[in-house]
């Protein structure tokens, strides 16, 4: 990590306020991922380069952007970083970290990339279960059956 060694001085609450108004400026829609970073930060764990850019969806050209943004507020251990402990509580109020869960890091379409590869497979995608119009195929399946034996048998798919 290149020479993000913490600052002797302390900048005014205004200048954090003024870097988010930028970042805000800078980043527009994507906004939530430089939350998202922040809000790591000011977790109390130091964390790498590596894990913020895992966790965060971010590449390592704007993760270490960031951090040089950030440098001000920033104390290092090795080659780990976090927002200063006296600088958090202020930041988790900037940047609304709050209420910001994993989710929020995501943009819509990756949620829904998320819920549909965890949930349906390709062969529900399409009415027919995956098969051209006219086409059908027979699938067994187990299930409480209606005489309780618990098979059902083969069905229309």
């Amino acid at each position: 990590m290149e020479n993000l060694s913490s600052s002797k001085s302390h900048p005014p609450e205004t200048g954090l306020v003024e870097l988010h108004h930028e970042l805000v400026q800078a980043w527009g829609i994507d906004f939530h991922r430089v939350c998202a970073l922040v809000c790591q930060l000011t977790s109390s764990n130091w964390l790498s380069i590596s894990d913020l850019i895992a966790q965060t969806i971010l590449s390592h050209w704007n993760v270490t952007h960031l951090l040089r943004r950030l440098h001000p507020w920033l104390e290092t251990d090795q080659d780990h970083v976090r927002i200063r402990v006296a600088f958090q509580d202020l930041f988790r109020a900037v940047f609304g970290c709050s209420g910001l869960s994993n989710e929020c890091i995501l943009t819509p379409y990756e949620i829904a990339a998320q819920v549909m590869a965890s949930r349906i497979g390709p062969d529900d995608l399409h009415p027919n279960g995956g098969q051209p119009p006219g086409c059908h195929r027979h699938v067994g399946r187990v299930g409480f059956g209606s005489d309780g034996n618990r098979w059902e048998g083969s069905q229309l798919r």
